[in-house]
């Protein structure tokens, strides 16, 4: 394997340890194996206290989650002819893992965060509606629709196959590479996921955004300084500097640069992309880590993103800088709950 597959390697299996740690929890695991030829619908009665339930060598089977029912996450592991319907369920993580499952039906009817997909053939996703779907993550996958059965986005194929043939056979390996579909645009676009000096994930197309914005703003801040320094002379320098506007050099500021980067942050936010928003408010904490602001909002993003260990992260660092910050304690509390961790957000009486 040459240095770069390797490196690619590295960097996915670092990135799934990364998303199981965020999404650890207090569920009580949930096996539903080795089953076949069976039709079962699971409501909240059948299942433990929160359940992450885990469908594992089950074949030819239909399963449902009903109405109602509440569960923290789902994963199908080595599944094959099987469907699996969330009918209006919660998944309070935001989370659906599938992997190494063959010629599987997902039909879902609630919102998902991230549905992790790896290593499986001919499996199809369909959604009730286009705002149900947060990302598709995939690697290794052959075979992959997504529809909607709004009629509000054209059915959508993607894959190995397909993904070597827009991108490049030899840019695209089965092990090492992810890439994310999303809605952007009223249309389904699938990248590849590459990762920042941060280490957090996102797209060349938005690292691109990022970076030509960031540079349109050091351009024109350089432009308003050299007219700055044009209009006085030295000469009169001391009687202007009562009424002149702030120097060049306070403009150029890393308070004034993380400003301009949590501007783009919230309009990130704003337009309904968390994760671009959260690399900015990343960005911007690199330049000014005393600002309780930036941990609150990126902790929003994080929640947005399904991963509440780093919103728990970012709301509690929040509160170190600003007790009494509303946001931040609700922002941890709805955290909490998404880790489940009932007791440390409303502890019993004694």
């Amino acid at each position: 394997m040459s240095d770069e597959r390797v490196r690619k390697a590295e960097a996915l299996k670092k990135a799934k340890e990364e998303f199981m740690e965020n999404n650890k929890s207090n569920a009580t695991p949930f096996f539903v194996e080795n089953q076949s030829n069976v039709s079962t619908t699971y409501k909240q009665s059948d299942l433990p206290e929160l359940p992450a339930i885990h469908f594992r060598g089950c074949n030819n089977c239909n399963f449902t989650l009903s109405p109602g029912t509440t569960v923290v996450k789902v994963l199908l592991e080595n599944c094959n002819n099987s469907t699996l319907t969330l009918d209006k369920c919660v998944v309070s993580t935001a989370t659906l893992e599938i992997w190494r499952s063959d010629n599987c039906k997902l039909t879902v009817d609630c919102f998902l965060g991230t549905l992790q997909a790896d290593l499986c053939k001919n499996t199809l996703i369909q959604y009730a509606a286009a705002a149900q779907l947060g990302s598709v993550v995939q690697a290794g996958m052959q075979g992959l629709t997504v529809k909607f059965q709004d009629g509000s986005i054209p059915d959508f194929r993607t894959g190995l196959e397909e993904l070597r043939a827009e991108f490049g056979a030899d840019k695209v390996n089965d092990d090492t590479d992810q890439f994310i579909t999303r809605v952007v645009e009223g249309k389904l676009l699938t990248e590849p996921i590459i990762r920042l000096l941060n280490d957090f994930p996102t797209t060349a197309r938005e690292k691109a955004e990022f970076d030509a914005q960031a540079a349109k703003k050091a351009e024109a801040m350089e432009k308003l300084a050299r007219e700055m320094l044009q209009q006085h002379s030295v000469a009169d320098a001391d009687a202007a500097a009562s009424t002149a506007p702030p120097p060049a050099e306070e403009d150029l500021s890393a308070a004034a640069r993380a400003k301009f980067k949590k501007d783009q942050g919230n309009a990130s936010f704003k337009a309904g992309d968390p994760q671009q928003a959260a690399v900015f408010y990343t960005e911007a904490l690199l330049l000014d880590d005393k600002d309780h602001s930036l941990y609150s909002n990126r902790a929003a993003c994080f929640l947005k993103l399904g991963l509440p260990a780093k919103a728990l992260a970012d709301a509690e660092a929040c509160i170190g800088l600003k007790p009494d910050f509303v946001k931040a304690h609700f922002r941890k509390g709805v955290a909490l709950m998404g880790l489940d961790k009932f007791a440390v957000l409303a502890p019993p009486l004694p």
